[in-house]
């Protein structure tokens, strides 16, 4: 879409925003913010209180990211997404553009605002949601090789780095 609107109260909807670029999803944090991949942009963003964007993140390593896609805020605060590059492959979900980076889930620390790679060699990393208890993350693997798969990781105990990757489900 193209828009962004607010619940105001319980009754009534305000539209807060339009023209936005090619956004994909979003993430409440606390109140009346919400985090969101804009992967017409190539940047992670915070929508605030009234409405401004503030971009969390838009390169790693001084590169450009592809095209987050998906993203999720664990309890501790910190952003984790997926960036593969289905938004620069043409000009139909964002804008056409060289990749600069491998298709990566990154982790964005809420304290220090650092990412870090949270999970590499993934062939097109698209949805990803944690386990109720946060003790597992669960990818998509849209490109896979025969076949799309969900792959789970083990949370470490240190919360902010991944272990023991494996196919939880092969959809060949």
């Amino acid at each position: 879409g193209d828009r962004n609107i607010a619940l105001q109260g319980e009754q009534r909807v305000q539209l807060f925003r339009i023209r936005m670029r090619v956004f994909d999803e979003f993430e409440a944090v606390g109140t009346h913010r919400v985090v969101g991949v804009d992967g017409g942009g190539r940047r992670i963003v915070r929508t605030e209180h009234d409405g401004s964007i503030t971009i969390l993140m838009d390169r790693f390593d001084g590169k450009r990211l592809n095209s987050p896609n998906d993203i999720v805020v664990k309890s501790d605060g910190s952003i984790w997404f997926t960036d593969p590059v289905f938004g620069i492959l043409g000009d139909y979900e964002g804008y056409k553009s060289e990749p600069e980076l491998p298709m990566n889930v990154y982790r964005l620390d809420p304290a220090t605002q650092k990412a870090t790679v949270a999970a590499e060699g993934i062939l097109g990393p698209n949805g990803l949601a944690f386990s109720p208890d946060e003790k597992l993350l669960y990818v998509v693997e849209s490109r896979g090789v025969p076949n799309r798969k969900i792959l789970t990781y083990d949370v470490k105990p240190d919360g902010a780095s991944l272990a023991n990757k494996r196919v939880l489900i092969d959809a060949g």
